[in-house]
C-alpha cells in the first residue's frame, strides 16, 4: 500500500505540473522601434498572457522572470518589466462602405512591457515568461526592418462636436506618408488614454489608413467614454503593419466631459 501511495502521490505531481505548464499562453507578443513626440526612439518589448481559462492575467505578480533573446541566442538587456491593465473598446474603417464600426462592449486586457536596452537586427527574436510555479511560456517575433516614420504633429488636431452629441477628431497628415504609403503596408491608429481622476481605467481606439487625418466617434460611443472616465488623452500613432515601427503623436488631454465645447 505505501508503495501505491508513493505512486500515487507522484502521479498527481506530475499531473499538476503539467496542469501548471498550461497556465500562461503568451497570446500577442511585439518587438518595436518606438518614438513619442520630438522625443529620441528607443526600443520596446510589449507582451499578452493569458491564464488557464483564456482570459488575460489580472494580477502581474503571477510571473517571475521574462527573458528576450537575440536573433543571435543570447539575452538582451531588459528595463523593469511593467504590467498594466484596463477595458477596450475599438473601432475601424469600412473603406468599401465608407462607414464606422464601433464595438459595443468594453473587453478586459493586460499587457506586460520593457525597454530593450540595444539595438534591434533584422531576425527572430524569443521571449520566455516563467510564472511562479516554473512554468514556461515561449513565443516568437520577427523584426524585419527600422524604417522611419513621422510623427503626426498633435498641434494639428481639431477635437469638436458635430451637432449631434457626437465627436470630430482632425488633424493634419504628413506630406511624406503618401511616398512612405507605397514602399511600406502601414496603418494609422487614433486612440484615447481615459482616466477617472489620476488612475488610467480604460482605452478606446480607431484603425483607419494613414491617409486619412479625421476620426468621427458616434453620440452612443462618445456617451460610453464619458462613463468610464473624467479625463481624456488623445493620441495618433502610425505603424508599419509588420508592428515594427510605431510613432507616437504628442498626447492632448482634454478634461471633463466630451466632446469639448471648442477645438
Amino acid at each position: 500500500m505505501k508503495s501505491i501511495g508513493i505512486f500515487l502521490l507522484s502521479w498527481f505531481v506530475m499531473l499538476g505540473s503539467a496542469g501548471r505548464a498550461q497556465a500562461l499562453d503568451i497570446v500577442w507578443m511585439q518587438v518595436q522601434h518606438r518614438q513619442y513626440g520630438a522625443e529620441q526612439g528607443f526600443r520596446r518589448l510589449g507582451f499578452g498572457l493569458t491564464d488557464a481559462a483564456g482570459r488575460y492575467l489580472k494580477d502581474g505578480g503571477t510571473v517571475r522572470q521574462v527573458a528576450l533573446f537575440g536573433p543571435q541566442g543570447k539575452p538582451l538587456p531588459l528595463s523593469k518589466v511593467s504590467f498594466a491593465t484596463d477595458v477596450e473598446v475599438f473601432g475601424t474603417y469600412d473603406a468599401k462602405n465608407s462607414q464606422w464600426r464601433y464595438t459595443r462592449i468594453w473587453q478586459p486586457e493586460s499587457w506586460f512591457s520593457a525597454n530593450i536596452a540595444s539595438d534591434l537586427v533584422p531576425g527572430v527574436y524569443v521571449l520566455k515568461v516563467t510564472g511562479l510555479d516554473g512554468a514556461t511560456a515561449e513565443s516568437t517575433f520577427v523584426f524585419k526592418r527600422r524604417v522611419t516614420l513621422p510623427v503626426i504633429d498633435a498641434a494639428t488636431f481639431r477635437i469638436v462636436p458635430d451637432g449631434s452629441g457626437g465627436l470630430l477628431w482632425r488633424w493634419r497628415v504628413p506630406d511624406e506618408l503618401g511616398a512612405l504609403s507605397q514602399a511600406h503596408k502601414m496603418r494609422a491608429r487614433a486612440a484615447v488614454d481615459i482616466y477617472r481622476g489620476a488612475h488610467a481605467v480604460a482605452y478606446f481606439s480607431v484603425i483607419l489608413p494613414v491617409h486619412m487625418g479625421f476620426v468621427f466617434v458616434p453620440r452612443r460611443v462618445v456617451e460610453a467614454l464619458n462613463r468610464k472616465g473624467d479625463r481624456f488623452v488623445f493620441k495618433v500613432a502610425l505603424e508599419t503593419r509588420d508592428k515594427n515601427n510605431r510613432t507616437y503623436s504628442r498626447p492632448v488631454v482634454i478634461k471633463g466631459k466630451l466632446p469639448p465645447s471648442g477645438g
